[in-house]
Protein backbone atom coordinates (compact mmCIF):
# COMPACT_ATOMS: atom_id res chain seq x y z
CA UNK A 1 0.00 0.00 0.00
CA UNK A 2 1.33 3.45 -0.82
CA UNK A 3 1.71 6.19 1.74
CA UNK A 4 -0.20 9.46 1.40
CA UNK A 5 1.99 12.53 1.92
CA UNK A 6 0.06 15.63 2.93
CA UNK A 7 2.03 18.80 2.19
CA UNK A 8 1.18 22.22 3.61
CA UNK A 9 2.58 25.69 3.17
CA UNK A 10 1.98 27.93 6.14
CA UNK A 11 3.02 31.41 7.25
CA UNK A 12 5.84 31.43 9.79
CA UNK A 13 3.49 33.24 12.17
CA UNK A 14 1.07 30.29 12.27
CA UNK A 15 2.20 28.21 15.23
CA UNK A 16 -0.94 26.08 15.41
CA UNK A 17 -1.28 24.37 12.04
CA UNK A 18 1.67 21.98 12.26
CA UNK A 19 1.02 20.42 15.71
CA UNK A 20 -2.74 20.22 15.16
CA UNK A 21 -2.42 18.62 11.73
CA UNK A 22 0.24 16.21 12.96
CA UNK A 23 -2.04 15.15 15.81
CA UNK A 24 -4.92 14.65 13.38
CA UNK A 25 -2.99 12.32 11.06
CA UNK A 26 -1.06 10.51 13.80
CA UNK A 27 -3.65 7.73 14.02
CA UNK A 28 -3.70 7.22 10.25
CA UNK A 29 -1.06 4.58 9.48
CA UNK A 30 -0.58 5.46 5.81
CA UNK A 31 -0.60 9.26 6.07
CA UNK A 32 2.26 11.63 6.89
CA UNK A 33 2.14 15.42 7.13
CA UNK A 34 4.95 17.65 5.84
CA UNK A 35 5.27 21.39 6.29
CA UNK A 36 7.17 24.28 4.82
CA UNK A 37 6.92 27.85 6.02
CA UNK A 38 7.15 31.16 4.26
CA UNK A 39 8.42 34.15 6.20
CA UNK A 40 5.97 36.60 7.75
CA UNK A 41 7.52 39.44 9.75
CA UNK A 42 4.58 41.82 10.08
CA UNK A 43 0.92 41.09 10.75
CA UNK A 44 -1.03 44.16 9.65
CA UNK A 45 -3.05 45.26 6.65
CA UNK A 46 -0.31 47.52 5.31
CA UNK A 47 0.85 47.01 1.74
CA UNK A 48 4.24 45.81 3.00
CA UNK A 49 2.64 43.21 5.27
CA UNK A 50 0.24 42.04 2.58
CA UNK A 51 3.14 41.78 0.14
CA UNK A 52 4.52 38.96 2.28
CA UNK A 53 1.74 36.81 0.82
CA UNK A 54 2.89 37.34 -2.75
CA UNK A 55 2.85 33.97 -4.51
CA UNK A 56 6.58 34.11 -5.30
CA UNK A 57 7.56 33.77 -1.63
CA UNK A 58 5.05 31.02 -1.06
CA UNK A 59 6.20 29.12 -4.15
CA UNK A 60 9.81 29.44 -3.00
CA UNK A 61 8.83 27.74 0.25
CA UNK A 62 7.12 25.00 -1.73
CA UNK A 63 10.20 24.16 -3.76
CA UNK A 64 12.84 24.30 -1.04
CA UNK A 65 11.95 20.87 0.40
CA UNK A 66 11.13 18.65 -2.51
CA UNK A 67 10.98 14.95 -1.77
CA UNK A 68 11.16 12.14 -4.32
CA UNK A 69 7.99 10.12 -4.54
CA UNK A 70 8.48 6.39 -4.07
CA UNK A 71 6.61 4.40 -6.68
Amino acid sequence: MSRLRLGMLTPSSNTTLEPVTSAMVEALPDVSAHFSRFRVKEITLSSTALGQFDPSGILAAATCWTMPIAR
